[in-house]
């Protein structure tokens, strides 16, 4: 049932927007790694636009990587945003 509304209204729900943040208040890159996992387990081809984005998102953390956008600390930690940096690194662990 909810899989049949992302698949016919993914596009309005914003499914081509792109994000580079995931915490408590925009879970859109959560949401898309689990859409990303239906594709490739279950196959479901129309789902296959969530798995670029999501490829995208953890790409983008990868140090070294050619699209690589992270910013780190000089320890190695994750460092998205000055205010409540902890939060975003936290929730952002659980999808890597």
């Amino acid at each position: 049932m909810y899989l049949n509304y992302i698949q016919v209204n993914g596009q309005i729900l914003g499914a081509a927007e792109y994000d580079n943040t995931f915490g408590w208040d925009n879970k859109h890159v959560g949401a898309r790694i689990l859409l990303s996992k239906e594709f490739l387990v279950q196959r479901v081809k129309s789902l296959h636009d969530y798995k670029g984005h999501s490829d995208n998102f953890v790409c983008s953390l990868i140090p070294g990587a050619g699209s690589s956008s992270a910013q780190y600390t000089p320890g190695g930690l994750l460092f998205k945003m000055s205010d409540s940096n902890m939060q975003y690194v936290t929730s952002t662990s659980f999808l890597l």
